[in-house]
């Protein structure tokens, strides 16, 4: 039996997955490309095992699954691709239409933070799929995420830009932890045993793509819109560390999350 892996489609991860497959032997391992929202769901029914994936997922269902310490995919500041576009100020926003992703409940649940708990404003949400900000003109404001934030950003003319990262740590001086390296607590002792090589490869594959990032940019096929300069400075803006302020960032978004009301 293979080990199913989930691997997220977003830039972010992929110098993660594109230096394992170059450096390492992964027979074993079976990729299933997917969103966040999709791998949260496969990894809660059982039918991938191990994936980078949502911090809330992990937060609400910690009781079925076990993380690969040491390992998250986090920012301190700016993410640059966590952003809710807007064509108003966020203080204006209340009791505004607002269209949020339905690719992550993470970014959806720290935008309800800095929106209800720490702006004092309660907009209306819609969930559904956008790609551009101007695809659709009847909201005041939309969140974007991974790849389609990326694009916008860099496309998207005349609407106020809010990263979300930066946000949160001018807010609290911590940093954001966006996905954690889940796998489930009920496999098989074989299964186990694969998840312990991957998670020693996935160490050290954070240690080989500090080095390799321009080669891995010239690969990604995503440099053909963002270009290959701004596609490493993106990568290194970000923390693929799960270390003591990680934690405790996870603990004070989990108590945050905890105090809001259901959304109308």
């Amino acid at each position: 039996m293979k080990l199913r892996v989930g691997e997220i489609t977003y830039a972010n991860v992929y110098p993660i997955f594109e230096t394992l497959r170059g450096s390492f032997d992964c027979s074993a391992y079976e990729f299933v490309p997917g969103v966040p929202t999709d791998l949260n769901r496969r990894l809660r029914e059982g039918t991938i095992h191990v994936s980078p994936s949502s911090s809330v997922e992990y937060l609400r269902h910690a009781g079925l699954y076990r993380i690969i310490d040491g390992h998250s995919i986090s920012s301190f500041g700016a993410v640059q691709s966590i952003l809710l576009f807007s064509k108003r100020p966020l203080e204006r926003l209340h009791g505004e239409r607002i269209v949020v992703t339905s690719e992550s409940d993470t970014s959806v649940l720290l935008l309800r933070v800095i929106l209800e708990r720490f702006r004092k404003i309660q907009p209306f949400y819609e969930i559904r799929k956008i790609e551009f900000p101007e695809e659709d003109i009847s909201h005041a404001a939309c969140l974007l995420i991974g790849d389609a934030a990326l694009k916008a950003s860099v496309k998207t003319e005349g609407w106020k830009r809010y990263d979300l990262g930066a946000i949160w740590t001018a807010e609290t001086g911590l940093p954001f932890v966006w996905a954690l390296w889940t796998f489930r607590r009920d496999l098989p002792p074989e299964l186990e045993s694969l998840v312990q090589v991957l998670a020693g490869q996935v160490r050290q594959t954070g240690y080989l793509m500090k080095f390799g990032l321009g080669a891995l940019a010239r690969t990604a096929p995503q440099a053909d819109w963002l270009g290959e300069r701004r596609l490493v400075e993106y990568w290194e803006n970000l923390s693929y560390e799960l270390g003591p302020r990680h934690k405790e960032a996870l603990g004070y978004f989990e108590k945050l999350v905890g105090e809001l009301v259901p959304p109308v």
